[in-house]
């Protein structure tokens, strides 16, 4: 395993199991478990490995930690497993062990330019059609009159698509999965993707101008991004009714209900014994205490893992802070602040390291930790 042979195996099966555990599970006859077990086997191979060469990060230990508590309280409920905690374990395990397996393979100069364009071509080929394969769902459940009727959750694939832009080498390529990204995130029309976008397309506006030589390149290149994304915004959303609905609600301050199962989330835990308090009602609690998800991880925790888990989770993004501010390599850094800021955002509104996809968004922040321990550049 240790040979150049086998670990470019190890890696293409790594991409292979990413790529379908994630977006494609549904094109060939094997069970979507099956690509998620087969990933999160090779990704506890490679933190063994990594572990092997005593070059796992603290943020990595961070994230294993978090994933080792999360583990626990679910083989804690496991008498009381369903579907869908079975499968929100299966989203965890993929999104937590993704950043240390792409460490690894970073750090071992797996990951060269080439490798990563067309890993980078896949992924978004792979979540155009996942996103329409979402949508055909929607018209087939009788959710969707119209292409602009309901929202599209698929809208995800592309934001976490985002941090791999800054990792091409190749320019046009670079801007051209921009603005596929920006259209598919905006005909989503789900509001937080939307909002989860700005931060990353807009460190990766900063850094193509600051990479262009001569400032009137720079002028030329300024005017053109704003003239493109200002007419083709305006004109995308003049044509689409239900998206300029969703955005008038957003300044209404309608939070599609959010607001009472926030309050509820937080009343559970604040109001909870002091054993429960500290350390949460149990995995996936929220469902039998609230009647649903929090939508938020931040509550999602407080209320499954009390004090301890929001404390540990907290410790993540301390120490993602920390790595960004010690990063002298622009691109490094606009790669982890990219993830960070999504991540963040994501975790407001949302369930964000319950997401399979989690993966995927957490790949390019991994390959930036295993070059920074080695020096190898892509």
């Amino acid at each position: 395993m240790y040979g150049f042979r086998g670990k470019n195996v190890l890696r293409n099966m790594l991409l292979v199991t990413m790529v379908c555990g994630a977006l494609s599970y549904h094109l060939f006859p094997i069970p979507s478990s099956v690509w998620r077990i087969s990933f999160v086997g090779l990704c506890l191979l490679c933190i063994f490995l990594r572990g092997c060469e005593r070059k796992i990060s603290s943020v990595e230990v961070a994230l294993l930690t978090f994933l080792g508590i999360n583990f626990l309280y679910f083989i804690g409920a496991v008498s009381n497993a369903s579907i869908l905690s079975m499968t929100a374990m299966g989203g965890i395990f993929m999104s937590l062990t993704s950043l240390s397996a792409f460490a690894f393979l970073g750090n071992n100069n797996l990951m060269q330019p080439k490798v990563i364009a067309v890993a980078f071509f896949i992924l978004l080929v792979a979540s155009i059609e996942f996103f329409y394969y979402m949508r055909d769902n929607l018209l087939v459940e009788g959710m969707l009159d119209e292409d602009d009727g309901v929202t599209n959750n698929a809208g995800v694939a592309f934001v976490v698509l985002l941090p791999w832009l800054f990792l091409l080498k190749k320019k046009w390529l670079a801007l051209s999965g921009l603005f596929v990204c920006l259209f598919f995130i905006v005909y989503s029309a789900k509001r937080g993707d939307i909002l989860a976008s700005i931060i990353p397309v807009g460190l990766f506006i900063y850094l193509f101008v600051r990479e262009q030589k001569g400032w009137w390149r720079r002028c030329i290149f300024i005017i053109s991004i704003v003239a493109v994304l200002l007419v083709g915004g305006m004109a995308f959303l003049n044509a689409n009714e239900y998206l300029q609905q969703r955005l008038e609600d957003t300044v209404a301050g309608n939070s599609s209900g959010r607001d009472a199962i926030f309050r509820s989330a937080w009343n559970c835990w604040y109001y909870a014994d002091d054993v429960q308090f500290w350390g949460g009602h149990g995995f996936l609690a929220t469902i039998p205490q609230i009647g649903k998800m929090a939508h938020n991880d931040w509550l999602e925790i407080l209320v499954d893992y009390g004090v301890l888990g929001v404390g540990v989770y907290l410790i993540i993004f301390c120490l993602f802070a920390h790595m960004i501010g010690r990063e002298s390599n622009i691109r490094y850094r606009m790669v982890l602040l990219s993830c960070v800021s999504i991540w963040i955002l994501k975790s407001l509104y949302s369930m964000a390291y319950l997401e399979a996809l989690w993966a995927v968004m957490l790949a390019p922040a991994g390959m930036v930790i295993g070059w920074r321990n080695t020096g190898n550049k892509p």
